[in-house]
């Protein structure tokens, strides 16, 4: 058995050191175990902001019981961002977007911005007949319909495993009866 003498971190210019090493199955002065090598690699990519991982074990010429470990990682890009057109039977012609950004402050926290809207094609007014009286023919149609929400994820908020997601949003439907704003 080979105990680690000293653990190396390559690859940094964003992220906090502290993030991977709360990552990794083991410390200085523990028993190097394959296991625990093969889970901090899985649990390192897992985090989304590297695109490489690589974990080495290396000998220790000063010490013959023990082995250096170096850690290379390459880092991922932050930003994401999605649009485009659509098209749903039920809703008309839409439009989506998102955007992203990983990584905040160096600590893999997180927060993102999703959009869509859409115009009906047709008109709930005109859905229902003149003589039913399920519908006020005089309230308005939407021109548009949307949904703009928030969202923000703090890893290991307040212990190991845990995580805050805070969430918000903004949506404006138009249904048969009656429009809706949420927030």
């Amino acid at each position: 058995q080979f105990k680690v003498s000293s653990i190396a971190v390559e690859g940094l210019s964003r992220t906090n050191e502290d993030v991977v090493r709360r990552e990794l199955e083991f410390q200085e002065g523990d028993v190097l175990e394959a296991h625990k090598v093969q889970e901090s690699r899985v649990k390192l990519s897992r985090l989304g902001i590297f695109s490489s991982v690589n974990i080495q074990i290396l000998e220790d010429p000063e010490r013959q019981d023990q082995k250096r470990v170096r850690v290379r990682l390459e880092e991922a890009g932050q930003i994401v961002l999605e649009w485009g057109p659509g098209y749903r039977s039920d809703l008309g012609v839409r439009a989506f977007g998102q955007g992203s950004y990983t990584n905040l402050w160096g600590k893999n926290h997180a927060a993102s911005l999703n959009a869509s809207a859409n115009r009906r094609l047709y008109s709930f007014k005109d859905a229902v007949s003149p003589s039913s009286r399920s519908r006020d023919p005089n309230a308005p149609d939407l021109p548009f319909e949307f949904q703009v929400r928030a969202n923000y994820l703090w890893p290991w908020f307040a212990w190991k495993e845990g995580s805050l997601t805070l969430t918000g949003g903004f949506e404006r439907w138009q249904y048969l009866n009656f429009n809706a704003d949420s927030l």
